[in-house]
């Protein structure tokens, strides 16, 4: 059910954070009042409150405005916003330090999966892998067995 009034929709995203508003306030940099107030619709949003929630959230300020659109901003819009913000340099460092760190090992293998698939596969191929990635997601167990049997079988694709 979509929400009808920008506080319900910044009520919304504080509960999709998981943050209650003595926690949202803290992230946020605002004092407990202005949140109760926000949410009660007793105070408009500012622009930088809508920055402050793209900046630290990703959230759309489009979305938190006219209910229009997808809540967060996409990926390339995070990052765009990062070098011009940081620098191409700074965020380089910064990638590369997320790359080398072994808390972050999943994503340096979506990146390795993503080199090894364009690399490798064609249309078809990369069809039949997105229906395996989806039954993936959606937590068949089945299928994971298989595509564990598979990955032993071709120790290359395991790499």
């Amino acid at each position: 059910m979509p929400n009808d009034t920008i506080q319900e929709r910044v009520q919304q995203f504080r509960e999709y954070l998981g943050l209650s508003r003595k926690d949202f306030s803290q992230e946020t940099g605002m004092n407990l009042s202005s949140i109760y107030r926000i949410e009660g619709g007793k105070t408009k949003i500012s622009k930088a409150f809508l920055n402050i929630l793209k900046i630290r959230f990703a959230a759309n300020p489009d979305w938190i405005l006219t209910g229009e659109g997808k809540m967060l901003i996409e990926p390339e819009e995070y990052i765009t916003m990062g070098i011009s913000l940081l620098g191409s340099g700074k965020l380089s460092e910064g990638f590369l330090k997320i790359l080398q760190d072994p808390y972050f090992s999943e994503f340096r293998s979506y990146i390795a999966i993503d080199n090894l698939i364009k690399e490798n596969f064609g249309n078809e191929q990369l069809e039949f892998l997105q229906q395996v990635s989806k039954i993936w997601q959606q937590g068949d167990e089945r299928t994971r067995q298989l595509l564990k049997q598979f990955v032993k079988s071709f120790s290359e694709v395991g790499e």
